[in-house]
């Protein structure tokens, strides 16, 4: 299935008395649903933290479709409707973004039910897994390639204590 993005419509009648002059109308056809795409955390993921946003990219596959339906976005985690936050993506496309705190440990699903403003309507779900004892590093800095200096600021997060850290130089 393709959507037919704008189409030009050219019409006349042939009459007894002549030919009607050629008219023409523009049609905006929509006939392929949303999906959704680059979606956060991936499906069968870790996650090592318990504060991080769920989002994810409502997608109108052709640029020339007619758009996400913002009041018939629906986002569930865990089986219950949660609120986010709609950022429109131009005129067509569309994010979507929830702030999570203090989510449990343990295996979780995640949602959507969406339609675009031709009314085809579609759902995604995917589930990920919150695992405390996961460790994370984040590292802030060094945040270049390369440095003229020998001294190189170090700036890192990590997702809990350890006994050592070593840094090697190669």
């Amino acid at each position: 299935e393709e959507s037919a993005g704008d189409l030009e419509l050219n019409y006349w009648r042939n009459l007894q008395c002549g030919n009607e002059t050629e008219q023409s109308k523009l049609l905006k056809v929509d006939l392929t649903t949303p999906n959704i795409t680059n979606f956060y955390p991936e499906h069968n993921s870790i996650i090592g933290k318990t504060n991080f946003n769920i989002s994810a990219h409502i997608d109108e596959f052709y640029q020339s479709n007619s758009g996400i339906n913002k009041s018939n976005v629906k986002m569930k985690l865990d089986g219950n409707n949660v609120s986010f936050v709609f950022y429109q993506s131009g005129d067509i496309d569309a994010d979507i973004d929830h702030i999570v705190s203090g989510i449990s440990e343990g295996m979780h699903n995640i949602s959507i039910n969406f339609s675009d403003n031709a009314g085809h309507n579609n759902s995604f779900s995917w589930s990920f897994t919150v695992n405390l004892s996961l460790f994370e590093i984040d590292v802030i800095e060094p945040n270049q390639n390369f440095y003229s200096d020998k001294k190189v600021p170090i700036n890192i997060n990590l997702s809990m204590e350890v006994d050592k850290l070593q840094i090697k130089d190669n």
